[in-house]
This record gives C-alpha cells, structure tokens and sequence, in this order.
C-alpha cells in the first residue's frame, strides 16, 4: 500500500511499496530514506506548498494514514477546510498486521 506515513515539521514521508513512478516523486521534490527504501521524504514550506504536494500525492493514488494524534488524514482535512485543497481522497487505517482499510473521503 502507498500512503503517507507522516507530515512533520515542513517534511513528509511517503511509503512506496509498487505501482509508483518514481520519477514522479522525484519531480516532486522526494527522495529516498537511506535505510528504507521505501520511505520517500519530500521538503514542503507552509500550507499552500503542502496543499499542493498533498493534491500531487492523491492524484497518484496514494492513501493519507489515519489513526490517534494528528495524522495525515486530519492534516488533509484541515487543508481542505481551509479551501487550499479540493476533492476526494483515501484514508488508510490499520486493523492489525497487514490489515489496512481504506476509506473514501469525498
């Protein structure tokens, strides 16, 4: 499953596991994590540049992790609240080891 694991301090991580082009994610400013080859980082500064990183990432289909705290899934609603972001996306929320569930948001 392709989701976002985290947004942090102006950085966020991406987990690949097939079906990207990751040329894609290079154009968008992401690359590798040196011990997990799956994990992408991507550099962002403030809202809008997030929104759009955010939007870029949905259209390629991948999902937002949901969960406790402040997740990914609760950041892009924040966005879309704020009207910097529009439109439908996946949320991914883990009901056990290699359990994930999606959910649509429209």
């Amino acid at each position: 499953m392709n989701f976002v694991r985290s947004i942090q301090a102006g950085s966020v991580v991406v987990d690949i596991e097939s079906g990207i082009d990751v040329e894609r994610l290079r154009a968008l400013g992401g690359r590798r994590k040196l011990l997990n080859r799956h994990q992408w980082v991507i550099g962002t500064e403030g809202d809008v540049e997030l929104a759009g990183l955010l939007a870029a990432l949905r259209d390629l289909g991948v999902a937002f992790a949901g969960g406790q705290g402040w997740p990914p899934s609760a950041q892009f609603e924040r966005l879309r609240d704020a009207g910097l972001i529009d439109g439908p996306y996946l949320e991914v929320v883990w009901r056990g080891p290699e359990q994930p569930q999606t959910v649509r948001h429209e």
